[in-house]
C-alpha cells in the first residue's frame, strides 16, 4: 500500500505499467531513495520477471494483480531501509541472476573483479577449457564459485560455508543455473571440512573482514541487514586471510592460486604475510572499479 488513498494492488488491473513505474518512482523519491526512477525499474523487472527491454516493450499494457501486491511489498520494505536486493530477494552477478536472502552477502561489483583476475589468470596458464578444481571459502549466496564455473565448462568446484541457511541460497542458484551437477557444498568452517587428500587448483575466499572496532563505521543499512557473521572479523580483519594462506599452502596443487577479496587498506598488508609464508610466488594487487585495492592474488610455488 502507498500512502495516499490508492492501493497499488486495489487498481492493478486497471493500471498500466507505465502508470506503475511512475507511481513507484515517485514514491520512491518522497521517502528518499536515490535514484528512484532506476530503482523503480528493476522493482518492477524482479516482480514481473522480465529484463527491462521486455518492460520497456510492454508499458501500455496492463499490470496483474500479483505483480501491484508484489511491487507494493517491496516499496513498502525499501520504505523501512531494507536494501533493494534484499526486498526483491535477487540480483545480478557476473551475467548471473542470482536468488539472495538475508542469510547472505550482498554480492557487489567490487567481488566480480575477484572472479575476473582469476579468469585471466586461468588463461594465461592454458585456457578456460581445462577441469579446474576450485575451492571457494565462505561461498555465502555462491556467487563466486558460480561465476567461475560459468566460464570454465569442464570444472568443479567444492564451495564451504559455515551457514547452513546461506549454502541452502547457494544450493538454489547453482540448481537455477543448471550448475548442480559442478559444484559440491559443504558446512564447516575455512577448511576445517575438506579432506586433507584434497587438492585444487584456485582457492578463493572472500572472507570477513571487517574488524570488530570498525563495525561502527559501517552503513547502517549493512549493519541493520546483511549478516554479521559474514562481515565481522573478531579476531582482526584479516585473520581469516592468514589462516588460509597458512592451510591453503598444503592443499594447493603447484602453480595453484590462491586469491582473496580484501578491505581497505589491508591488501599489502596481506600480501607481506603471504610472500613471508615461503610457499608462494610474488603476490599481485588489483584495484576494484572505485580504485580501492581489492584483490590479492598469487601463485603456489
Amino acid at each position: 500500500m502507498f500512502d495516499g488513498t490508492r492501493s497499488i494492488d486495489d487498481k492493478a488491473i486497471a493500471m498500466t505499467y507505465a502508470q506503475l513505474l511512475k507511481q513507484t518512482s515517485g514514491e520512491l523519491e518522497r521517502f528518499g531513495v536515490p535514484n528512484p526512477e532506476q530503482e523503480a525499474w528493476w522493482i518492477l523487472a524482479s516482480s514481473t520477471g522480465r529484463e527491462n527491454s521486455q518492460l520497456a516493450a510492454e508499458l501500455a499494457l496492463p499490470v496483474p494483480a500479483a505483480v501491484g501486491k508484489k511491487v507494493a511489498q517491496v516499496v513498502q520494505e525499501r520504505r523501512g531501509g531494507k536494501p533493494l536486493v534484499y526486498a526483491t530477494g535477487e540480483t545480478e552477478f557476473y551475467g548471473l541472476r542470482l536468488k539472495v536472502s538475508p542469510a547472505v552477502l550482498i554480492p557487489r561489483p567490487e567481488t566480480e573483479v575477484l572472479a575476473a583476475e582469476i579468469l585471466k589468470e586461468l588463461d594465461l596458464r592454458a585456457g578456460r577449457n581445462l577441469p579446474f578444481s576450485i575451492l571457494d571459502i565462505g561461498t555465502g549466496s555462491g556467487c563466486i564459485a558460480l561465476a567461475l564455473l560459468s566460464q570454465l565448462p569442464n570444472s568443479f568446484a567444492v564451495a564451504t560455508d559455515i551457514s547452513k541457511e546461506a549454502l541452502f541460497v547457494a544450493a538454489e542458484n547453482a540448481g537455477a543455473l543448471g550448475l548442480s551437477p559442478r559444484i559440491q557444498f559443504v558446512l564447516g568452517n575455512v577448511l576445517e571440512p575438506i579432506k586433507a587428500e584434497e587438492k585444487f587448483d584456485v582457492i578463493v575466499s572472500n572472507p570477513p573482514y571487517i574488524d570488530s572496532s570498525e563495525m561502527e563505521s559501517l552503513d547502517d543499512s549493512v549493519r541493520r541487514f546483511e549478516p554479521n557473521l559474514a562481515i565481522e572479523s573478531h579476531r582482526g580483519g584479516t585473520w581469516f586471510h592468514r589462516e588460509i594462506t597458512r592451510l591453503g599452502a598444503f592443499r594447493l596443487r603447484p602453480e595453484g592460486i590462491l586469491a582473496f577479496e580484501v578491505g581497505n587498506r589491508q591488501a599489502k598488508m596481506v600480501a607481506r604475510f603471504i610472500k613471508k609464508t615461503g610457499f608462494y610466488a610474488k603476490p599481485q594487487i588489483f584495484y576494484d572499479l572505485f580504485g580501492y585495492e581489492r584483490v590479492v592474488l598469487v601463485r603456489k610455488i
